[in-house]
């Protein structure tokens, strides 16, 4: 007699916060769950980490390899040009017509889908309610850069220890990547060696705002996961979060960060100058070519992200937003309803993000999605980012022209990645 078929997962900061989601696999369809068994294993503490190891494990003909993993979208060029991705076209073409646009974008790579959509990272503005009426802030009505650095400086006005965002010196990377999203057609490079970094004017312009950012004196020199960054956020010294952290996931970060103002927080679409784009696109479940029961692993997947019943059961679990078109009533109607789940204390309950930042904050997110656009990621953005990063302080801080750093920034790439689709 046959028994379940058992299914591997990877992830990485540990397997214990996946298990919830094998428990509601369990629960929640418990006649699927009797002929599939979910097993999550650890990737390491780091997507670094476990990107290693799966090099690592191709390289060792592929031992070890889960059925699925999580990958970011900056992440699905390297692994779909080495192979191990599996396409999987015929799994979810039947299911794209409900999928949100985004998550269409986020899946798909060289004109195939290369997994089961995730979650979609969007741009979102975090701001506190309170110092932003006091500063005669209106989100809504900062559209441009100048607007922006106006607001900045009118909160500063009323708050004259505060800061309207915060953005560490030398972290001009993170604001570069969420800056160039907002042109799907970019590319650091085309198929052949043709670098874009000096030609294309747009690399020029973003370094142009990433300066004008600094110069204006309106960013905390608190660098974003830092030590200082929760403090300064409590003790009102930073008034809202926009850039490398200006995202659709903050929503769950938020809360545990700044917990004496809960209620106070409120959530805006990043400005026009730079609305369109994503933090690093999204993230997917990649089933692998070495996978014994890629069938199995697609089954679980789509339970969680393609029907109605799994997109409110994670919403529930972990506050993700559903990936399909025909849910979002759903989780909003489920959010509506504000009922403390059992087993939450009151405390816990007034740091929920429904709470926390007010209903209203999903319909911004529900909207932010529809701005996403994914940058032209290849196999090698991580290294390119860092590199166009390093050369646009050196341009902020006045240690080179605006030509000399693009220019540097270009030269390094072609030495030390030469062709960045197909790195070796």
């Amino acid at each position: 007699m046959t028994g379940p078929v058992k299914i591997t997962f990877m992830s990485w900061g540990g397997v214990e916060r996946f298990q919830k989601w094998i428990d509601a696999w369990n629960g929640t369809w418990p006649d699927a769950a009797k002929k599939i068994v979910p097993e999550a294993v650890t990737g390491g503490s780091g997507s670094s980490d476990m990107f290693t190891m799966l090099r690592t494990a191709m390289a060792a003909g592929g031992e070890n390899i889960p059925d699925f993993y999580e990958s970011n979208a900056t992440d699905i060029p390297e692994f779909a040009e080495r192979g191990l991705m599996l396409p999987i076209d015929d799994y979810l073409t039947p299911y794209t017509d409900d999928l949100i646009p985004a998550a269409k974008k986020v899946a798909s790579y060289n004109g195939h889908f290369y997994g089961v959509p995730m979650q979609v990272k969007s741009k979102v503005w975090w701001y506190r309610k309170d110092m932003f009426e006091k500063a005669g802030i209106v989100p809504d009505q900062v559209k441009t850069l100048d607007d922006l650095i106006n607001a900045g400086k009118a909160l500063k006005g009323a708050y004259p220890d505060a800061f309207l965002f915060n953005l560490a010196p030398k972290s001009s990377g993170g604001w570069l990547s969420m800056l160039l999203s907002y042109y799907d057609d970019l590319k650091f490079a085309e198929r052949g060696g043709t670098w874009n970094v000096t030609t294309d004017e747009r690399f020029a312009q973003m370094f142009d705002i990433v300066k004008k950012i600094y110069k204006a004196d309106i960013a905390s020199p608190v660098g974003d996961w830092s030590s200082d960054w929760s403090p300064a956020m409590t003790d009102s010294k930073i008034a809202s979060i926009i850039g490398p952290s200006g995202a659709s996931w903050m929503a769950e970060f938020l809360p545990q960060f700044d917990t004496v103002h809960a209620g106070l927080w409120g959530a805006a679409l990043w400005p026009e100058f730079s609305r369109e784009g994503s933090e690093a696109g999204g993230s997917i479940w990649a089933i692998t070519k070495y996978s014994k029961n890629p069938g199995a692993a697609f089954e679980y997947l789509k339970n969680f992200h393609l029907t109605k019943e799994g997109a409110l059961t994670l919403y529930k679990l972990i506050g993700f937003l559903p990936m399909i078109k025909s849910a979002q009533e759903i989780v909003k109607a489920e959010a509506a309803k504000n009922e403390r789940p059992e087993g939450t204390t009151e405390e816990q309950w007034k740091l929920a993000p429904v709470n926390y930042f007010g209903l209203d904050y999903l319909d911004v997110l529900f909207q932010a999605q529809d701005h996403v656009k994914i940058f032209q990621y290849d196999m090698a953005f991580n290294n390119e980012i860092n590199i166009l990063g390093q050369y646009c302080n050196e341009y902020v801080e006045d240690k080179m022209t605006l030509l000399e750093a693009l220019r540097s920034a270009e030269d390094e790439m072609k030495t030390q990645i030469v062709d960045p689709y197909k790195l070796g």
